[in-house]
């Protein structure tokens, strides 16, 4: 019985990503669900209680699938070639589930623009996130990759938030260079940060640049 439980979950979570593709929140039904994915309405409402609490388990199912493929790489690489090894992986992933990407994207724009638990999950998400950037960033310092006096937040930032707005480009583009422009942001930032990095340090050495 509870194998059947956790397959049931994943096919409505499953038909509710596609309807999100699709058409957007607005799509997203508790009787739309269950009709897709061969359920009564009542199974859907028994299982997750309201539209909100069905969006909330389609994020938590995409956060594991963004997650879990940050573990995977974890794994296998250490310092920057961890984050140029992600990035490989990672549009391996989203060109074989493009839905999930783009379920996500709506969802986070619809966080945006409400004050609903979504957005508290997409902050929780952003934060670990960003801590696996922090490891990986600080293993570079240890590997020598990086000066020990970068601004991790900076380079954690621009990383992060550049990365969103080229996987957007994507979706709007779907010929879009992606893999190339992501591996080609991260080694400009990292050069751009580092260099800043070493211009702060002379100027603080000189007297000329105030350490806070």
């Amino acid at each position: 019985m509870q194998q059947r439980a956790i397959e049931s979950d994943i096919r409505m979570v499953e038909q509710a990503i596609l309807l999100l593709c699709e058409g957007g929140v607005k799509a997203v039904t508790l009787e739309a669900v269950g009709q897709r994915a061969g359920y009564s309405r009542g199974l859907v409402t028994r299982r997750y209680g309201s539209k909100n609490q069905l969006l909330i388990r389609v994020l938590k199912y995409l956060e594991n699938w963004c997650l879990d493929n940050m573990r995977s790489v974890n794994n296998q690489k250490k310092g920057l070639e961890t984050l140029h090894f992600l990035v490989r992986n990672t549009i391996s992933r989203i060109k074989t589930h493009p839905e999930n990407y783009r379920a996500m994207f709506i969802l986070w724009a619809y966080a945006l623009e409400s004050d609903s638990i979504v957005k508290e999950e997409f902050l929780q998400l952003s934060r670990k996130m960003r801590e696996q950037h922090r490891v990986w960033l600080l293993q570079a310092q240890e590997l020598g990759e990086i000066p020990t006096t970068i601004d991790l937040e900076l380079i954690i930032n621009f990383i992060v938030q550049q990365s969103i707005g080229i996987f957007n480009q994507w979706l709007l583009e779907p010929d879009f260079k992606i893999e190339d422009q992501l591996q080609r942001m991260i080694a400009v930032q990292v050069f751009l940060v580092s260099q800043y990095a070493g211009f702060r340090e002379d100027k603080m050495s000189s007297g000329g640049y105030d350490a806070d």
